[in-house]
């Protein structure tokens, strides 16, 4: 609505302007309020409202003692629904819900004179009829009176809530991203998508996701808040009717719905940050790019405290967008590639955790340590024994400590919080001292300690403390992991360091490992030591404690010969913080080094062979441990029971074990030489020991952690720490079980030994013999000690040539059992050969979890069946015609076709007994033609021919129904039989079933129809790279015709450089390993080289036996050009792409990183420029603001010339205003977080047009504005663009005539695009076109005008900085567009922006 202007701005000028709310305070009935009629307002009342209203920047003025509401035209979108009412109010009416909030601000103005700032406020505003999230960033500054009193507030204000949103919501996109960075299951896509929506409780009150659950209508809920399960139940079927949730219709539409008034349909339910619960929901499928069934609906709370409008609805499509991408991902790959900032988080957390953590041990094993000491004091008071007891207590109440102390350290560091005294050391004596302490130890050891330090010339600065911890840890390092030789410690000074090196000729350190040494919980695998306990943490705590000291340290190391390291420090102290500095020469030494020593004299304690004699009433267990004071309390703890003996490592238990095997092994997990897996494994495999229980000891406790331990073959596992009752009855209990297991395999054995039949039983893969019973060794004529745990294959090297090896090793690997028919064997008794004939079955073993673990032989001798048998065919022609028949359907018939005899295969085929003498031509119970309809009747079926015509049939095939109704193939052979005259007596036939050969004939003829019309190459090659078949897919692919291909070598596909991938592709063939979508480059006829995806299966013939591969090869060159396409795109959306190029690429790390520092310098700039303007346009309002008190109240005063030179104070500080505010715009055109949005310029046009309201009147002009496009841009700045370019058209006119404006767009055509080649020609763009009849320019300086700082006029004749067209050419760069200038010196200019299309 039109404001008029009953009030002559002529009379009060200060008001002149100021758009809508200048005419509305111009016409404010002042005189009614507290601060009276407008001529009697202060001057500085005036200059404020003054610069509020020429102001494009939000502000207000508060005046007067109830602080009355004054505002500008750019703050109304603040005020939002209290416009205009909010004007002449006082402002704790206008701002009643925020009020809390501000008013101490307000007192410190006017109380305390005193300005305030804040930046990036949460307020909550109620100015639309709802309680809106806002962020403000804002000053206040206290207005004085003429007495010079401070009476009222001038506020700038800089609305940063679309900025602090859209960064929260790219933070929770990327938090998406980070957090389902190492997702393996789709499982972990859905829990760790909702904690990453968690992370926003802002936007995300709580989420809950239902997942389809393979099919509709069961769908399975996953959340990670507190949600009730009447309102989410966790598994629910579409078609329930009493769920809150629309997510039938959802699905079925395939779209969101908004639910309303969620707290009367489901009660309070979390809400966030907020004290408000949300009122409503929102309920959205999740899927792929908007494309295929969704995998799932996803039911967000939405912000109490926003409106869910375009642009938050948008946002809400984007995260479900993002779910479905990630899941669609995680379904498509195995395994993410990039892990990095998701193992930087957990490792952050995991400091945060140890530090947390370490702090609340202290004060138990404060109150522990104290108590054992004293009681330890009073040693002699104690029972026997008790004292021992307690000092294994105290020694690793010690040791936690340590741990602890460490994990203190390293967190400290971490936080900058690690606090050091770096004082005057006499670092000689030091070092000596602290080395002294490990030589009883390492002598012990029998190690050499040599010793070398150099006189130093001056005393080294160092925190003693510190330089005792690094001195510990190396040297404590050194002897665990040397076992014999020497340990050397040099100190030398050098020109400006001073070095520490620690040698040893230990067991040294693998290469691969060594850049990992220094880093936080790295362990290197080495199972040479002392000991395998440790944390990971000492070497990187050394690494900071010397750089805290502006230190170095390196290793240098060579596998099994030794490691030297070597810690380098800068003598003096000026490289040091100089105020942890200290110039005495502290002398206070720490316990730190007595739990070091402790530690490392215990490593080579004796071992208790056993805890009393051998007795055969007590069970006997082997420990096996290589902690010693573990090792003494469980030997104590069992040893009233048990026989115990100990041992220090796996290797030491495998002595033991074979010298006398116990009756239950324990083990501690983590030992050296052979730790606990290794060692249950190598006791599992020997056929010897493989019954012997074993209970494993390990620190890592868990679910997964027994499942592990269990998998490794361990009969028990048992986390520590335990107490003592558990171990006993799990000790108890193992011990029990193998007694009775091995009682009933004793049984077992017994009756193998006894059955009247020969019984081998071999164990693993060399086929060892476990068991020969005593019908096997007569029949092999060998002793028992010949045979047991000895291979078969060693005992008769013959198995290896004809082929029983393999058949054995397919038994084993397959677990098929072979059986085997009267099997000729030769056998050599008394020097002379005896052949026998056997019938065996070779069956597999499984173990108590399904695993074959050897091959049970069962045999019986034949050889008196088999001799007769071939004495009846020699002697019967008919019988031994019909038992070369046996294995197919044979029956017989006389001359009249009654069936005479038939055998159990032709009752199987038939699926029915025929009753001799009474059935006649065949025992089937329907015949048909090969067809499978045309029946055939009995008395033409072929056997009724063979004896009509007296001749055998051949060719011909029936189809065999049977009572069940199924069918088979058969293919007869009927022989009619002849007396001595040559008259048929009967006849023959023998049934061939050959329904699986012509099932396999379809099935060949699909495979070969499917290889035929595959695009994918599919080939097949012998062992040594033959090519034997080449599909047409290949000869697509490669550019070879089959001709061409087949007979040569896989090579030609190959490039030089990866020639080694077929020897390593043949490798894993050989070993049964699938080569699975290995992706690679091969080479085509032509020379172009593809990138393919591999799938190599090897090929197997009939036995089992690998004899060539079979090869998929597919092109996806396009796919990789589509999936970096994609990451592309994404990249836009997510700014992952730096990320993900970290990890991917590591050749472009250093442009990453330099990228990264680049960034961060341009947001420190930002913020620079920033506050720079900030502080520099305080002091320049006040300048302009006092200047103008001064003319105004002291204006009489004043000569002429003192008139001007205030007058020109004032023009310089507007114009420095005014040039800070535009370098403040154009820098923050380097911030790429501003969001895309469609934005109307029209209305953005409206806007600019409002501002220039007074300078088109005063100027006369003609503004015209033809219908303008809406386009994805930020709003902001093209309010910018147009602002600019409004305002040099009516800046630059020409004094002769009135100035004409006009503003159009249009969309580009394809024969533009000519005039702008460096736009993208795949997309649409409008030309936004701004038209003056102004002065003009000379074409030659198109490019210039649009350099910052660079002007064609003289400053005095047109005022500006020269920064507004340079503004304008970044943003249409910031947009993908471009900016054109076409100018006529003396008739006008035209500036053309061109920008993209929706």
């Amino acid at each position: 609505m039109a404001i008029v202007d009953t009030v002559n701005a002529d009379r009060y000028p200060f008001l002149a302007g100021g758009g809508e709310m200048g005419a509305l305070i111009r016409n404010y009935p002042w005189e009614t309020t507290s601060i009276g009629p407008v001529d009697g307002w202060p001057q500085s009342l005036k200059t404020c409202l003054r610069i509020i209203l020429t102001s494009s920047q939000p502000m207000f003025v508060w005046w007067g003692p109830e602080l009355l509401n004054f505002y500008n035209d750019a703050y109304r979108a603040i005020v939002g629904g209290k416009h205009p009412a909010s004007l002449g109010q006082p402002a704790h009416t206008v701002w009643t819900e925020i009020w809390d909030h501000i008013a101490p601000r307000v007192e410190q103005c006017l109380h305390n004179n005193e300005g305030t700032y804040d930046e990036a406020m949460l307020l909550i505003m109620e100015r639309n009829g709802y309680p809106e999230e806002t962020y403000y960033t804002f000053s206040y500054s206290p207005i004085p009176d003429d007495n010079g009193v401070p009476q009222g507030i001038l506020c700038a204000n800089t609305d940063d809530t679309d900025r602090i949103v859209s960064a929260r919501q790219m933070r929770t996109l990327k938090d998406l991203a980070r957090y389902n960075l190492n997702s393996k299951r789709v499982q972990d896509v859905y829990i760790n998508s909702l904690l990453a929506l968690q992370e926003n409780e802002y936007d995300f009150p709580f989420a809950f996701f239902y997942a389809i659950d393979h099919d509709l209508p069961h769908l399975k809920g996953y959340t990670v808040h507190d949600l009730p399960e009447n309102i989410f139940p966790r598994e629910v079927n579409t078609d329930d009717n009493t769920l809150v949730w629309p997510l039938a219709d959802v699905l079925r539409r395939n779209s969101p719905l908004l639910i309303e008034q969620l707290e009367r349909k489901a009660g309070p339910l979390p809400s966030g940050v907020w004290k408000l619960s949300p009122g409503r929901a929102l309920v959205l499928p999740v899927q792929h790019n908007n494309s295929g069934a969704p995998y799932g609906v996803l039911i967000i709370g939405l912000n109490p405290h926003r409106e869910p409008d375009e642009k938050y609805l948008a946002f809400f499509q984007l995260v479900a967008d993002h779910i479905g991408g990630t899941i669609a991902s995680t379904k498509a790959y195995e395994e993410e590639q990039q892990r990095v900032n998701s193992l930087m988080e957990i490792d952050r957390a995991k400091t945060i955790f140890f530090s947390n953590i370490s702090h609340e041990f202290r004060t138990p094993l404060s109150l522990m340590l104290g108590p054992l000491e004293d009681m330890l004091v009073r040693a002699g008071e104690l029972p026997e024994g008790m004292k021992e007891e307690l000092q294994l207590a105290q020694r690793n109440t010690r040791r936690l400590l340590k741990l602890v102390n460490s994990l203190l350290d390293f967190s400290s560091i971490e936080a900058g919080r690690m606090q050091a005294s770096y004082g005057p050391v006499d670092m000689v004596a030091l070092t000596r001292d602290l080395v002294s302490n490990f030589e009883p130890a390492i002598k012990k050891g029998g190690i050499t300690l040599v010793t070398d330090y150099e006189h130093l010339s001056q005393p080294v600065y160092v925190d003693r403390d510190m330089w005792e911890k690094i001195v510990l840890n190396l040297v404590s390092n050194a002897f665990k992991y040397t076992l014999e030789g020497r340990i050397t410690i040099s100190l030398r000074e050098y020109a400006d360091r001073v070095e520490l090196a620690v040698e040893d000729t230990g067991v040294g350190i693998p290469a691969q490992e060594l850049p990992h040494m220094f880093q936080r919980f790295h362990r290197v695998h080495n199972k040479n030591g002392r000991s395998q306990e440790g944390t990971g943490i000492g070497l990187s705590l050394i690494n900071e404690l010397v750089k805290l000291h502006g230190g170095t340290i390196q290793v240098n190391s060579r596998e099994g010969e030794g490691t030297v390291f070597t810690v380098s420090l800068p003598l003096g102290y000026a490289h040091l913080p100089a105020d942890k500095v200290v110039h005495t020469n502290s002398q206070a030494a720490t316990e730190s080094r007595y739990a070091f020593v402790e530690e490392a004299s215990r490593w080579d304690d004796p071992v208790h062979a056993k805890t009393t004699a051998s007795e055969e009433s007590r069970p006997y267990v082997l420990l096996a441990d290589d902690n010693a004071d573990m090792r003494e309390y469980i030997r104590k703890l069992l040893g009233e029971h048990f026989e115990v003996m100990t041992v220090r490592d796996g290797a030491a238990a495998l002595e033991a074990i074979a010298r006398r095997p116990p009756d239950l092994v324990i083990s501690d997990v983590m030992m050296p030489l052979v730790d606990g897996f290794a060692l249950v494994k190598l006791l599992k495999q020997n056929p010897v020991t493989m019954h012997l229980p074993v209970l494993l000891l390990s620190a890592r406790a868990g679910e997964e952690a027994t499942v592990e331990g269990l998998a490794a073959g361990a009969d028990d596992y048992l986390a520590k720490p335990f107490s003592s009752r558990e171990l006993m009855s799990r000790v108890d209990a193992n011990i029990n079980t193998a007694r009775a297991r091995n009682h009933a395999a004793s049984q077992l054995r017994d009756l193998f030994r006894q059955a009247p039949v020969a019984i081998l039983l071999l164990h693993g893969p060399d086929h060892v013999v476990e068991l020969a019973n005593s019908r096997y060794l007569e029949t092999v004529g060998m002793e028992e000690q010949e045979l047991m745990g000895k291979s078969l294959l060693d005992i008769a090297p013959v198995l290896h040539t004809n082929g029983y090896r393999e058949l054995l090793d397919t038994v084993l690997q397959t677990g098929e059992p072979y059986e085997a028919h009267a099997q000729e064997l030769t056998f050599i008794r008394q020097r002379s050969s005896v052949k026998q004939y056997f019938n065996y079955v070779l069956h597999p073993v499984r173990s108590y979890n399904g695993g074959i673990t050897g091959i049970m032989m069962v045999a019986v001798d034949v050889t008196d069946t088999v001799n007769a048998l071939r004495r009846v065919e020699n002697s019967e022609k008919y019988y031994r015609h019909l038992l070369q028949g046996l294995p197919a359907a044979i029956y017989t018939c006389d001359a009249e076709g009654r069936i005479l005899w038939y055998n159990e295969a032709a009752v199987a085929l038939w699926g029915r007994t025929p009753v001799a003498g009474k059935d006649l031509w065949c025992g089937s119970w329907k015949i048909f033609e090969v067809d499978g309809k045309t029946p055939v009747p009995l008395e033409t079926c072929p056997m009724a021919q063979a004896l009509l015509t007296g001749e055998a049939v051949r060719d011909k095939e029936i189809v065999v129904e049977r009572p069940d109704g199924t069918r088979r193939h058969v293919q007869p052979y009927p022989d009619p039989i002849f007396d001595e005259q040559g008259r048929v007596t009967g006849a023959v036939n023998m049934l061939i079933d050959i329904t699986e050969l012509r099932a396999a004939q379809i099935h060949m003829a699909r495979l070969a129809a499917i290889v035929e019309g595959s695009d994918d190459a599919i080939v097949s090659k012998t062992l040594d790279g033959t090519i034997t078949s080449w599909n047409p897919g290949a000869e697509k692919l490669f550019g070879y015709t089959s001709a061409e291909a087949i007979g040569q070598p896989i090579m030609i596909l190959i490039p030089e450089d990866r020639a080694s991938e077929e020897a390593e592709i043949i490798d894993r063939l050989r070993r049964g390993i699938v080569v699975d979508h290995f992706e690679t480059k091969r080479r085509t006829k032509d020379g172009r080289l593809l990138d393919i995806s591999l799938t190599v299966s090897p090929l197997r013939d009939a036995r089992g036996r690998i004899v060539g591969a079979s090869k998929i090869a597919r092109d996806i060159t396009e796919q990789k050009k589509l999936f970096s396409a994609l990451r592309e795109s994404e990249a836009r959306y997510m700014q992952v792409a730096q990320e993900m190029e970290e990890i991917v690429a590591q050749r472009t790390l250093e442009l990453t990183e330099a990228n990264y520092y680049l960034e961060k310098s341009n947001k420190e700039l930002e913020q620079f420029a920033f506050v720079t303007s900030h502080d520099l346009q305080e002091p320049l309002r006040k300048i302009h603001t006092f200047a103008g008190l001064l003319c105004d109240s002291k204006q009489d005063m004043l000569s002429d010339t003192g008139k001007v030179y205030i007058e020109k104070m004032m023009i310089s500080a507007r114009r420095m205003s005014q040039l800070i505010h535009d370098l403040l715009n154009f820098s923050r055109l380097n911030r790429t977080d501003d969001p895309f949005v469609p934005t109307d310029l029209n209305e953005v046009m409206t806007h600019v047009l409002n501002d220039f309201e007074v300078t088109v009147g005063q100027k006369k002009a003609m503004v015209t504005v033809d219908p303008l496009p809406t386009i994805p841009a930020v709003p902001l700045q093209m309010n910018q663009l147009l602002y600019n370019l409004l305002g040099n058209a009516l800046k630059f006119t020409a004094e002769d005539r009135e100035p004409e404006i006009s503003v159009s767009a249009r969309l580009l055509t394809p024969e533009d695009f000519e005039t702008y080649p460096e736009l993208d020609v795949n997309r649409s763009y409008y030309e936004i076109s701004v038209k003056d009849n102004g002065i003009g320019f000379n074409q030659v300086y198109e490019n210039k005008i649009f350099q910052i700082f660079q002007r064609l006029n003289n400053r005095t004749a047109y005022e500006g900085t020269g920064i507004g067209l340079a503004l304008c050419s970044k943003i249409a760069l910031n947009h993908k567009g471009c900016i054109r200038a076409q100018g006529v010196l003396g008739e006008g200019a035209v500036f053309n922006v061109v920008l993209p299309a929706m």
